[in-house]
């Protein structure tokens, strides 16, 4: 006889409640749920009055009561269901969570209340089964809906026990919940339709119409997923937005340095391989936990940079979650420790929702983000992260030129990840946080890592030779065509490539020096490339002497002096200069306005190899190592802090005055058109973003001389010409913060720019826009500096949409749209990256501004409201709307329960006088629902909204601002 086919209904039925099971068992613990199986429901209604109990010791009783309604259509729906369940531990697991998510959040009122709220709300939709669970007992038509109620109860017990199963739960629970929530309502929608879904097809007589009714429904709740989880999404990169602009940090700098880093290794394929197999590092990238700090030391230019840029990029590769951070000399912004500090939080946020929404809720617009408050959150979200990935994943943190920080952030910075590491290491729960630090030996360094695991560059030398002969080789193939005519065949480019790399003795950078020496030399046989790879010094500084002094041996002291300024702009500048605004930086430094000229392009080639052209056009030093000998006793050309900060702050203030000039509505139309083509004001977006910083460091000193005075008598200019536009300089308030910027009294005998630059540090430090952008796109008249920076703007982007122009040739039309596509739209909050490297379009450049205002949105991801103007708006939105609990104290006491309604309650009875409260109860919970976005005038879009308060944002707290 064959066996029955088992009904298809069935089978998709059972399907789902394992699903389901699986998950949920997957993520409570082993330890928690151990003897789930045997657990009865009268034992999780004993467990929850021992809570009850517990809390009344507390004076925090709460109503239990709100329960009954859960407990009751529970014990009702385990019976419609049992027989979906026969010969599985599935069943238990509907109520067996309850306990010990009840007993966890009982430690933490506020937790605990919103979730008694949540299992009082499903309850009320289990108890149609009082009634209909003889209709469903057998009746396979049933079953899939039936499924459907257990797999939605036990994603409530999942989000429940994840959020307080976590270390910090309760410093995370508010802000995580009100994520939650929106999908906590699709899951109560899911459990409503689902429910009047059963109540109709215990009504319908017509089983095709029935079966069309479940396949709607289920078509709804694939929707509803994908559109809860899109909502969120969405919630969650708005919070990303709103914290990003709170840390204010400068990220763009970190990706050119990381890429252009990256890029070394991607252009000489195989060079930095090795380090992967390396045994000490592949056991850090593996699995296992046994070195979860490691510290790789090197000498300067044994590449270090690029060997940890490789690990970043191959731990990317597998999709790992990689928090990475490079300092570097040459971009000053890379050095600040608050910055390495933001960069660090906001990546472990970027991967961690919870953390995002705590930030978000606890401490934008709230706190300011001081390196205290920085530190103790990088802790927090470290935690956080290493517990969403559990024990089954890895953080791993990446830290490269940890020398290059100043002495004393070195050692804050060591000591806190040293807590970092321990604090994750000492739960073998969590995820471990493994980190490597890639530095140079210095005496503070090694105190702090010497116990560490050590892997020294300098003992892997047969690696790094192999390394270097591949590279060389490399390089040396790329002008085959050059050495051909030596008659040099590839053997004896690989000989030569071999020679480089034993002389090179683990030295990267030598042997790219030297490279870079035979491309740029004339040799006339191959025994002259031999013969300079024996003779070249092998010592890095006696090297750049050599290079040095065969570069300056035909200069007149004048181009000895404009030599010493490229150097000193690349050094000491504010941030690396693009070749296009570097030409006309140098054109300012004579300091006489207006330029007439610009300088060529041709005199940085000149200054190969030492310094480089980077993809983005910036010129930095080849090594860090170029500067430090630059400014030594030794070098030949030495280069002086202080004299370099006399000359930007000369050029600046030079480029202001010629701004005021040239960019007056009187001055001729063409002739402002023709220099702006010609690139004769590529300084002013620099000059404005920086010229304050500048003069104060150049005020600072207190050696007179000629620069200083030439300095004075442009400031006095200036400061005459503003006043004149001004009309008269009113006096204001002058009591300023100290904390603002200590140095801002030495501007105070110029007192307009004292104005002016007290300002622009107040917009710059309360997050505001320093100025606006008139809408009739032409010059207007300038009342004030930022005019001048306008209407250079609204020049430029005129002067980018033409085609021709007389005087200027197609090529050098094509290049200056190259040079500054990006310049005409910047964004106009002081001190953010895009203030430098802008935007194509103004709508682009709004949009990004928009992220600057931090609208106050509700956190519930389906809430349709607008953003809030301020918190207190926002606290009573939610209040209302949702029922946040915010308080503790403001929760209402519950008498203690007689022993009357105690025996009810153990017993499951019911009673219209006890469950009376239940019942209203339940209907107010019904009745909370999102209600409709308030119409008029608040009834806007987040953009429109969000453009409209750009003028005016609401100033944070003050905080100390100091200009580097």
């Amino acid at each position: 006889m064959p066996l029955r086919q088992r009904d298809p209904a069935t089978a998709v039925a059972q399907r789902t409640i394992k699903i389901a099971f699986d998950e949920l068992e997957k993520a409570i613990s082993p330890t928690a749920s151990t003897g789930f199986e045997n657990i009865t429901l009268d034992a999780v209604r004993k467990s929850a009055l021992g809570i009850e109990d517990y809390l009344a010791e507390r004076q925090l009783l709460r109503n239990m009561r709100r329960l009954e309604p859960l407990f009751s259509g529970l014990q009702y729906y385990s019976k419609a269901i049992e027989t979906l369940c026969n010969g599985t531990p599935y069943l238990p697991w509907l109520w067996a969570p309850i306990s010990i998510i009840l007993k966890i959040s009982s430690d933490y009122v506020e937790a605990f209340e919103q979730i008694i709220k949540a299992y009082s709300r499903i309850g009320g939709y289990l108890t149609r089964f009082e009634v209909l669970q003889e209709s469903f007992h057998q009746n396979s038509a049933f079953q899939q809906t039936l499924a459907i109620f257990y797999a939605d109860i036990l994603e409530f017990h999942k989000e429940a026990y994840k959020y307080i199963s976590r270390s910090s739960w309760k410093l995370f629970f508010l802000t995580s919940w009100g994520r939650f929530e929106g999908r906590f309502d699709n899951i109560l929608e899911d459990l409503k339709r689902h429910g009047d879904q059963l109540d109709r097809e215990a009504n319908a007589y017509n089983i095709a119409e029935a079966k069309n009714m479940r396949d709607n429904l289920q078509q709804w709740r694939q929707e509803s997923l994908v559109k809860a989880k899109q909502y969120e999404e969405e919630q969650n990169t708005h919070q990303l937005q709103a914290v990003y602009s709170w840390l204010r940090f400068n990220d763009n700098d970190q990706h050119l340095i990381f890429h252009h880093t990256l890029s070394e290794e991607s252009r000489h394929p195989g060079t930095c391989a090795w380090i992967l197999t390396q045994p000490t590092i592949e056991c850090w990238l593996g699995n296992q936990s046994d070195n979860p700090f490691i510290w790789l030391k090197g000498n300067p230019g044994c590449g270090k940079s690029v060997i940890a840029s490789k690990i970043v990029s191959s731990l990317s590769e597998q999709g790992l979650i990689v928090i990475q951070y490079f300092c570097t000399s040459s971009y000053a912004s890379s050095t600040q420790y608050d910055e390495v500090l933001k960069s660090l939080l906001y990546q472990i946020i970027r991967n961690s929702s919870h953390t995002a929404a705590y930030v978000y809720g606890k401490y934008v617009g709230k706190k300011t983000a001081s390196i205290p408050v920085l530190e103790q959150l990088l802790q927090i979200a470290a935690t956080a992260l290493s517990d969403d990935l559990g024990h089954s994943g890895t953080i791993y943190v990446v830290i490269d030129g940890l020398d290059d920080l100043d002495v004393e952030k070195q050692k804050r910075f060591l000591k806190l990840m040293n807590r970092v590491s321990q604090d994750n290491l000492n739960h073998p729960t969590r995820a471990p946080c493994k980190i490597l630090v890639a530095s140079r030996t210095t005496q503070l360094i090694k105190a702090y890592l010497c116990k560490k695991t050590v892997v020294a560059l300098s003992d892997e030398k047969d690696k790094l030779t192999e390394a270097i002969a591949r590279y060389a080789e490399q390089r040396l193939k790329t002008n085959r065509h050059r050495f051909s005519e030596l008659h040099l065949q590839d053997l004896d480019l690989l000989e030569i490539a071999r020679q480089i790399a034993c002389k090179a003795d683990g030295m990267f950078l030598w042997a790219r020096l030297v490279l870079d020496y035979l491309t740029n030399n004339m040799f006339y046989n191959s025994q002259e490339i031999r013969e300079a790879v024996d003779t070249l010094p092998r010592k890095l500084a006696e090297f750049y002497e050599r290079v040095l002094t065969q570069m300056i041996a035909g200069f007149d002291a004048r181009s000895v002096d404009r030599l010493r300024t490229i150097f000193g702009w690349i050094a000491f500048g504010q941030r690396p200069l693009r070749r296009a605004e570097f030409r006309s930086a140098l054109s300012y430094c004579a300091g006489i306005a207006p330029v007439q000229t610009l300088a060529p392009s041709y005199i940085f080639d000149m200054c190969a190899p030492l310094v480089e052209e980077h993809s983005d056009s910036r010129l930095c030093f080849t090594h860090i190592s170029v500067k430090e000998y630059l400014e030594t006793a030794e070098s030949v050309v030495r280069i002086n802090r202080d004299r370099a900060y006399l000359e930007h702050a000369i050029a600046t203030t030079t480029c202001l005055l010629s701004g005021l000039d040239v960019f007056n509505p009187g001055y001729s139309s063409h002739d402002r058109s023709m220099r702006v083509l010609r690139g004769l004001h590529g300084f002013h977006v620099f000059t404005y973003e920086h010229w304050i910083d500048c003069v104060l460091r150049a005020l600072s000193q207190k050696e007179p001389g000629e620069h200083m005075l030439h300095l004075r008598s442009n400031l006095s200019e200036v400061s005459q010409r503003v006043a004149a536009l001004r009309g008269s300089v009113l006096p204001k308030d002058e009591s300023i913060n100290p904390t603002l910027e200590p140095r801002l009294e030495l501007l105070r005998p110029f007192l307009p720019l004292y104005e002016i630059a007290k300002e622009a540090l107040l917009a710059r430090n309360q997050k505001k826009l320093y100025y606006v952008v008139s809408t009739n796109n032409e010059v207007r008249e300038i009342t004030e500096l930022p005019d001048v920076l306008q209407n250079y703007q609204t020049v430029l982007q005129k002067c980018l949409s033409v085609r021709e122009f007389p005087g200027i040739s197609t090529e050098e039309l094509a290049q200056f749209q190259r040079d500054y596509s990006r310049e005409a739209f910047t964004c106009r909050f002081p001190s953010c990256p895009r203030a430098t490297e802008g935007f194509e379009t103004d709508e682009l450049r709004v949009d990004h501004e928009i992220s600057h205002a931090s609208p106050l949105k509700c956190p519930i991801a389906s809430c349709q409201y607008p953003a809030f103007p301020t918190e207190q708006a926002l606290r009573k939105h939610k209040q209302n709307c949702h029922d946040f609990v915010t308080n503790s104290s403001r929760m209402k006491s519950i008498r203690k329960v007689s022993p009357f309604v105690r025996v009810r309650l153990e017993t499951g009875t019911r009673g219209e006088s006890v469950f009376q409260g239940d019942k209203i109860q339940h209907e107010q919970d019904q009745e909370k629902v999102i209600r409709s976005p308030p119409s008029g005038s608040h009834n806007k879009g987040l953009r429109e909204y969000t453009v409209e308060r750009l003028k005016a944002v609401p100033p944070e707290t003050p905080y100390s601002w100091s200009v580097s």
